[in-house]
Parts: structure tokens; C-alpha cells; sequence
């Protein structure tokens, strides 16, 4: 542990030095010593970036009370948040793969019966058409964000139930 705290006083030690010599002083490549060493100094930050911490996860926004604590910021996310919420949104699930489409799915229609749909999961449902994928295949989208608006599927937009 006293190594450690050491390697590190070392580190910044080196990057004051740096930045205390005339002339000498480059944000980006201290940013990049600081990113590299684990450096954490908020003056090695970049300007517009207020409050972010270099090689720190990033999280999407709370969405208690919820199945999950932050909202999803990748399609796996879009995933479980479904898997929660499915009962609730009328689904029951039969399989769930890694090929397109992700899902295959029973839902309950209005008179009581179920319709077997196939669902595609996207963090935004415009990644549809950027992944290529034949709409041919999938009966819906079930996304965080529908940001298309000429989507030929149905699309079932998560952030719109929170």
C-alpha cells in the first residue's frame, strides 16, 4: 500500500514539475501522462468536461423507482431492463439468442391471445438501420430511444415508461 501512495506522490510530483517549468506546459500531454499513470487531478481535465474523472464507467441517468438503478447506455442494458419489465408490458418471453433477432417473444393481445412476435433490441431504435439488419425478420424494436421516424416496425421505447 505505501508503494503505492509513493508511485503516485511520484507522479504528481512529475507533473508539477512539468508544469512549473518555463515554457513547457502541454494540457494534452498531461492529460494523456495523467490517463496513462492514474493520475486523477482535475486540473489535467479536459476544459469542457466538468465533471468527468479520466477512465471512470459512465452511467445513464436514475431511473428509481426501477428494475434498474440507471437507465441503459448499450443495448445489453436495453436488454435486462426489458427482461424486468416484460410481464408488466404484456411479453413472456420464449427465447432469448445473440443472432438476429435477439428475442422471441409471446404478447398478449386485446382479446386475451397470444401473438408470437420477434424483437430486435437497440439502444437507439435508429441502430436498426445502421446494424443492416432485414426488417423482413423482426416483427419490433424495443429501444431506450426511438430516434426513427420512418421505423417501418412497431417500436417499444423504454425512456417514454420512466
Amino acid at each position: 500500500m505505501l508503494a503505492m501512495v509513493g508511485v503516485r506522490e511520484k507522479h504528481q510530483k512529475a507533473v508539477k514539475a512539468l508544469r512549473l517549468a518555463p515554457g513547457s506546459y502541454n494540457a494534452r500531454r498531461d492529460r494523456r501522462f495523467a490517463a496513462r499513470n492514474g493520475v486523477d487531478n482535475p486540473k489535467l481535465r479536459p476544459r469542457n468536461a466538468k465533471n468527468v474523472t479520466a477512465g471512470r464507467e459512465i452511467y445513464g441517468q436514475l431511473l428509481r423507482p426501477g428494475p434498474m438503478v440507471c437507465a441503459p447506455t448499450n443495448e445489453q442494458g436495453v436488454v435486462l431492463l426489458f427482461g424486468a419489465m416484460a410481464e408488466k408490458l404484456g411479453f413472456a418471453v420464449l427465447k432469448m439468442g445473440t443472432a438476429y433477432p435477439d428475442c422471441e417473444a409471446f404478447r398478449v393481445r386485446d382479446d386475451g391471445k397470444l401473438e408470437r412476435v420477434k424483437i430486435e433490441f437497440e439502444l437507439e431504435s435508429r441502430n436498426f438501420l445502421i446494424h443492416m439488419h432485414d426488417r423482413s425478420k423482426a416483427d419490433m424494436i424495443v429501444c431506450w430511444k426511438h430516434n426513427w421516424k420512418e421505423c417501418p416496425l412497431e417500436v417499444v421505447e423504454l425512456s417514454k415508461l420512466f
